[in-house]
């Protein structure tokens, strides 16, 4: 059986984003992930970092330690599913806690995200 961080490998673009419970704009947007570092690109800022999972949770979870940009020195949990060429994603923004189901809403201090992986 493939290893998740091993699918994970490549570009993934943010196909859909929704910040406490509110629909945001996703165009351009992308995470790209190589062995356990990660570089996400989004609302004009780039954010790099290393990434750690853990498969054996339920939902499955992942850490980003994020080295630099906005985010440096800084920690978000989060939960993830992965199906084919689909990623998704809920995220606790730094300092939050980690999301317990694939939903945001007002105040929560989470990020929903669903992306599709990039051809070529």
């Amino acid at each position: 059986m493939i290893a998740d961080l091993e699918k994970l490998q490549g570009t993934w673009n943010i196909v859909e984003f929704e910040l406490e419970g509110r629909k945001m704009p996703a165009g351009g947007s992308k995470i790209v992930v190589n062995g356990t570092s990660f570089t996400t690109i989004a609302m004009g800022a780039q954010y790099e970092g290393t990434v750690t999972l853990d498969t054996a949770a339920t939902p499955k979870t992942f850490d980003l330690h994020f080295n630099q940009g906005p985010e440096k020195g800084n920690v978000s949990l989060g939960i993830y599913e992965l199906d084919g060429d689909t990623w998704t994603i809920c995220i606790g923004l730094t300092g939050r806690s980690r999301p317990q189901k694939f939903a945001t809403e007002a105040g929560s201090g989470h990020a929903l995200e669903s992306l599709k992986r990039a051809s070529g």
